[in-house]
């Protein structure tokens, strides 16, 4: 009996070793197993912060380029001033998101927001727009889209520094027009001055009859002259002012269009929307560098953009001393601004200014003790009354020492009479661009959303 009940025990001891291990084993595969969920909760809560961290940033550059756009879409913003990526702007209030840890702690992650632009094709209205975003801990992005500009003005709005609906005609004086960049040889392929092919009054002729500039060249002595003549235009070697005047010897570049009113051949708003402006919202208009010449203009000591400096690139040419073809151009006055020379205008190179001007006939825009006027820009000049029928009667006959560097637009006929008004073209001076004007719409281009380099 006593060797059964040993026998008993030592089996039931076996059976205990047994029961032992295996709950060992079992213990240690639920450590590897809690110890494989844990490993891999932390690695899927790593990566899912990651995520949240990249999508965080990508939503914050998104918020910066949006930002950028509605910064362009402020008429008074020019998208030369934050060129990129040498001088983005930043957003001054950072943009935070929340952050709740597995404690359920909420805490959060500021990003930096910036933005700036890319010009498009010169002559266009495309415009790239980029937004940056950077958090403190190294998370961001950096993301961008082409956007269409809707500018004031029409693309073919600066092709000519002059642009007339009727007929041009300078009976006396020695008026200049640099219309062009660089020299040609056999043919021309910018122009002058645009116009109608009829004239619009009886300041010249009958109303509603053919131009006529004639040949361009100077008649011979008792010869007629053509009604419209224009052998005066950038030519000073002849009477008794000969010899006394620089001049841009250029030959004139005529170009011809269909007639009619030139308001929207120049401008993408209507007459409604900018006369809203004036009545309703004059600040808005002052925000874009919009002036309104009500009969009369101003005096020329009153020009607004003060302190400006004369860029190198156009330079004032001594009397006589060169004449076309060069690559400068010249105010043709004494005191008229040269390189490096401070001067006030209605615009500046990089704001341009718009004037509309209405009235029964044109400003005087003559040399007064107070100061010249200069306007770089746009000076669109019309009838105050049924001004889109383009039947300005414009003689300029007290435009002595008037300096335009853009382009000058006469809704109507224009006589010019004993007076040097001088201009510039919109390609010469530096100001060919319409984006450079105002912006009354920003549109996103489908399909060009991208991932920027940081």
């Amino acid at each position: 009996m006593t060797l059964c009940w040993w026998r008993l025990g030592a089996r039931r001891a076996q059976q205990g070793a047994y029961t032992i291990f295996f709950v060992a084993v079992l213990g240690l595969l639920t450590l590897l197993a809690v110890r494989s969920m844990t490993t891999s909760t932390v690695n899927s809560v790593r990566l899912t912060s990651n995520t949240h961290s990249a999508t965080e940033g990508f939503l914050a550059a998104e918020e910066a380029m949006a930002q950028g756009m509605e910064w362009l879409a402020s008429s008074s913003n020019s998208y030369t001033t934050h060129l990129w990526p040498s001088a983005p702007h930043t957003v001054a209030t950072p943009l935070s998101f929340p952050i709740v840890n597995m404690g359920g702690q909420t805490t959060s992650r500021a990003y930096t927001l910036s933005f700036g632009f890319e010009a498009g094709p010169p002559g266009e209205s495309l415009l790239k727009v980029i937004g940056r975003a950077a958090s403190s801990t190294g998370q961001g992005a950096t993301v961008s889209q082409w956007v269409s500009l809707n500018t004031l003005l029409q693309p073919s709005a600066l092709d000519a520094p002059l642009v007339v609906a009727g007929c041009l005609n300078v009976a006396s004086g020695t008026p200049d027009i640099y219309a062009d960049l660089v020299p040609h040889n056999d043919t021309l392929d910018y122009i002058t001055y645009y116009r109608g092919p009829t004239r619009r009054t009886a300041l010249n002729g009958t109303a509603g009859s053919p131009c006529d500039e004639g040949t361009g060249s100077q008649p011979e002595e008792g010869a007629a002259e053509a009604p419209e003549s224009i052998w005066r235009l950038n030519s000073h070697l002849v009477g008794t002012q000969s010899g006394r005047f620089a001049n841009s010897a250029e030959p004139i570049g005529l170009s011809q269009y269909s007639g009619g009113d030139l308001w929207p051949r120049i401008f993408t708003e209507s007459r409604d929307w900018f006369d809203d402006l004036r009545v309703n919202q004059p600040n808005a208009l002052a925000d874009m560098n919009i002036y309104y010449w009500n009969g009369a203009a101003p005096a020329p000591g009153s020009a607004p953009d003060t302190g400006q400096t004369w860029p190198n690139t156009i330079q004032k040419r001594s009397n006589g001393s060169t004449q076309w073809p060069n690559n400068t151009a010249t105010f043709d006055y004494g005191g008229a601004p040269q390189p490096g020379d401070t001067f006030s205008a209605w615009g500046t190179f990089a704001n341009p200014a718009v004037i509309i001007y209405r009235g029964a006939g044109c400003p005087n825009l003559g040399f007064q003790s107070s100061g010249s006027y200069i306007i770089i820009g746009v000076l669109y000049i019309e009838g105050a009354s049924n001004p889109e029928n383009a039947a300005l009667a414009c003689t300029a006959d007290e435009w002595q020492r008037f300096m335009m560097l853009g382009t000058l637009i006469i809704n109507g006929d224009l006589k010019i009479l004993k007076k040097n008004l001088e201009i510039i073209s919109a390609e010469v001076g530096g100001i060919y661009d319409t984006k450079l004007f105002p912006v009354t719409g920003v549109y996103g281009t489908a399909g060009t959303w991208k991932v920027q380099e940081n």
